[in-house]
């Protein structure tokens, strides 16, 4: 049985190879025991796995792709939301291109 160690392990996105792992660890012991299934999927948790199935890789979710944008695309709009929302709070603001 293999233990994760959270407290170091990273939060990187999901690789194609890891989601066939969960696939075949799903196929395997069902999409109950998540515990068993994440000693299958070697540095994610069972959490993790969890989410992932739950939230992207689940047939039963209804989706051409779940979402039109990739997961790279995704972080970006919430990277430029945070910054704009950060900026909003300090007073300051960026540069439009062209300005003085």
């Amino acid at each position: 049985m293999h233990y994760h160690n959270t407290a170091t392990q990273s939060r990187s996105a999901w690789t194609e190879q890891e989601d066939e792992l969960l696939r075949q660890a799903v196929a395997k012991f069902g999409d109950r025991a998540w515990a068993t299934v994440a000693n299958d999927v070697p540095g994610r948790s069972s959490k993790s796995c969890s989410d992932r199935w739950r939230n992207f890789l689940s047939p039963d979710i209804e989706h051409p792709r779940k979402s039109p944008f990739t997961e790279w695309e995704v972080a970006v709009v919430v990277l430029v939301r945070l910054t704009d929302h950060r900026r909003a709070r300090t007073g300051t603001t960026a540069k439009q291109p062209g300005s003085q």
